[in-house]
């Protein structure tokens, strides 16, 4: 009898999760369920996006949309006895804590799993003092710090501290503070990039570009939907957005002699959307390729820096002070790893912005990389491995 792995999240599950988590991996040992909270959490969310979205194609894996919580401690109950459940846990910190508590009281043989990689560094605090105190989402970022407050409040008075069994994390805080069972490992990136039997993309055959050229990571800055999971409003609209972008991709491709091309953001290709309009040629799920043979990577705070790292390209930094919300993120990343920061809001740019690029400082990469990549405890043992025989290692 296979044990039984519940997948939660709350923010759909598209064919690029199924790759991404290495879902179809597992099946191996487990039968495999998406409990997806989207619904039950961001109600107005899903209305606007369920239609548009793309979920997944595999017939061994199911897929169980949650209305209710009552409904879902139905479900489990259901299951058959003496089978270990195990939940790959992908919904935020804050979400569900205290029914997730419930479910470890009510249920003796489920196992919560959390994986912490592809993860970045804390903001800044003097970034976000300077970024944020005049934002216009200052009120926002205010309730946001009060509702954890009283939430850390509630859960202290009412014991429903949750903890997962174990975590499987790539980055190095707080290592020597957590009791849970804990594996170190490496990012999803790295394990992209150095594992075969996690390249699913090996044998394909892509029409990378033949000339030099850099690679702009877009990151649906204008458009992109988790925004709206956060009540947050877009940082800068689309029309601005591209007037910027586009003006320096101008000025940078003709001081450079690199061409721009673009890694479209995965979640385009979820929402059945080409994204937006830069005027030139788009790649979509071609990241690791496009940046290995790259000259230099383009970003704004995207966890593709990952990518860059491991590949030791260099990484230019694009801000703008059109969206003061982002530049805490930006600038925290730029002073982590060094290389050119530009604030693209600027009309106009000359020879002399565009010196000095080609190069990456070998020890910011290096700390880098054992901080937030590879953990310098982790091994080669593929991430996956590792879920699939952690059966083994409960009662």
């Amino acid at each position: 009898m296979k044990n039984l792995l519940l997948v939660f999240t709350e923010n759909f599950f598209s064919q690029n999760d199924l790759k991404r988590f290495g879902i179809e991996k597992l099946l191996k040992r487990y039968d495999v369920c998406i409990c997806d909270f989207t619904n039950y959490l961001h109600p107005s969310y899903y209305k606007t996006y369920s239609k548009k979205i793309s979920y997944f194609k595999n017939r061994n894996i199911n897929l169980k949309k949650i209305l209710s919580l009552e409904e879902f401690t139905s479900f489990l109950e259901k299951q058959e006895t003496g089978m270990k459940i195990f939940v790959l846990d992908n919904l935020s910190i804050e979400s569900l804590s205290s029914y997730k508590c419930f479910l470890k009281k009510k249920f003796e043989k489920l196992f919560f799993i959390k994986v912490l990689n592809n993860y970045q560094p804390e903001t800044i605090l003097y970034f976000k003092i300077k970024y944020l105190l005049f934002s216009r989402n200052f009120f926002w970022y205010l309730k946001k710090i009060l509702n954890k407050f009283f939430s850390f409040l509630f859960i202290r008075k009412n014991k429903a501290t949750f903890e997962h069994d174990f975590i499987l994390k790539s980055h190095t805080f707080n290592d020597e503070t957590s009791k849970i069972k804990t594996f170190y490992i490496h990012s999803t990136d790295y394990e992209k990039i150095f594992y075969e039997s996690f390249d699913y993309e090996k044998k394909q055959k892509f029409d990378l570009p033949k000339y030099k050229y850099a690679v702009y990571v877009e990151e649906m800055t204008s458009s992109h939907p988790d925004f709206e999971i956060l009540s947050r409003p877009l940082p800068i609209t689309k029309e601005k957005y591209l007037q910027e972008i586009n003006n320096f991709f101008f000025y940078f491709e003709k001081y450079t002699n690199l061409k721009i091309v673009i890694s479209m953001h995965p979640r385009n290709l979820s929402l059945n959307s080409e994204g937006e309009n830069f005027n030139r040629p788009k790649f979509y799920g071609e990241i690791y390729d496009l940046i290995k043979n790259s000259s230099l990577v383009l970003t704004h705070q995207s966890t593709s820096v990952n990518i860059a790292v491991t590949y030791k390209k260099p990484i230019i930094f694009l801000d703008s002070s059109s969206y003061k919300d982002l530049r805490p993120r930006i600038h925290t990343l730029r002073q982590k790893l060094g290389g050119k920061i530009f604030n693209i809001n600027k009309k106009k740019f000359y020879h002399r912005n565009f010196e000095n690029l080609f190069s990456y400082d070998q020890n910011k990469y290096k700390n880098y990389f054992s901080k937030y990549i590879k953990h310098p405890k982790s091994n080669d043992r593929s991430i996956f491995d590792i879920i699939l025989d952690l059966p083994e290692d409960v009662k």
